[in-house]
């Protein structure tokens, strides 16, 4: 008897937000299928003030075809490299 096993596979993401950006940046990463695992506060001066940051951890699930994660179209909604350039800006 042969039993199919199937993994799962995922790619992560580090990163780090300020405060104010934070509920954008995760709903940008969310639509390009981002998911947070793990955020942790972090407190920075600047500017003779204390600012807030996020240090994030997010993951994704790798889709079971293999393809070429190196973005040639940033505009390339099918790749997922680009998708995730998109999602997270040019910052």
């Amino acid at each position: 008897m042969q039993t199919d096993v199937k993994t799962e596979a995922f790619e992560y993401l580090t990163d780090v937000y300020p405060e104010r950006e934070l509920q954008v940046r995760l709903d940008e990463l969310g639509s390009a299928g981002w998911e947070l695992i793990t955020a942790k506060w972090e407190e920075y001066s600047f500017g003779g003030r204390t600012h807030n940051q996020a240090r994030c951890i997010m993951k994704r699930r790798m889709l079971e075809q293999a393809r070429d994660i190196f973005a040639d179209d940033i505009h390339d909604e099918s790749d997922e490299f680009a998708s995730t350039l998109k999602a997270i800006g040019a910052s």
